[in-house]
């Protein structure tokens, strides 16, 4: 028999409904998880080298959401020459050509307040290929 402070799980159809949410830390919904990988990134460096190494990794699918998202950020310093997987776009386009599907949301900044240039980013990547989608969001 279940006490009542315990998580009740009732399934109806798809979705989950909770009963008592308050036994979880902050009032959750979701009771805390036990071995999930976890990785600490001190500084943009650390960042942009995973984020470079996890893409050019991927093989089925790559989804991406930003409030702003620029594609000729280069990811890794110093530029190199003669290296062509240095910014974002020139990878995406190199997994677009392997088959992964790589679909992208980003904020559709509202006219004269944001300098996002989020049609330019929309523009520059639907061009690179098919397999690259991208959809600006106009409502948070």
């Amino acid at each position: 028999m279940l006490r009542t402070d315990e998580l009740v799980q009732i399934t109806n159809g798809s979705s989950i409904l909770y009963k008592d949410e308050s036994v979880y830390q902050i009032n959750s919904f979701a009771p805390e998880r036990n071995f999930n990988k976890v990785v600490v990134l001190v500084g943009g460096s650390e960042f942009f080298n995973d984020l470079h190494e996890k893409l050019l990794t991927a093989q089925r699918s790559i989804y991406i959401a930003m409030f702003w998202l620029s594609p000729e950020l280069y990811l890794l310093r110093p530029v190199l020459k003669g290296r062509s997987d240095l910014r974002i776009m020139d990878i995406l386009k190199l997994k677009a050509e392997q088959g992964v599907i790589i679909k992208i949301l980003i904020y559709k900044e509202i006219k004269g307040s944001l300098p996002n240039n989020s049609r330019h980013t929309y523009k520059l990547l639907t061009s690179l290929h098919p397999n690259i989608k991208v959809k600006l969001l106009t409502e948070i």
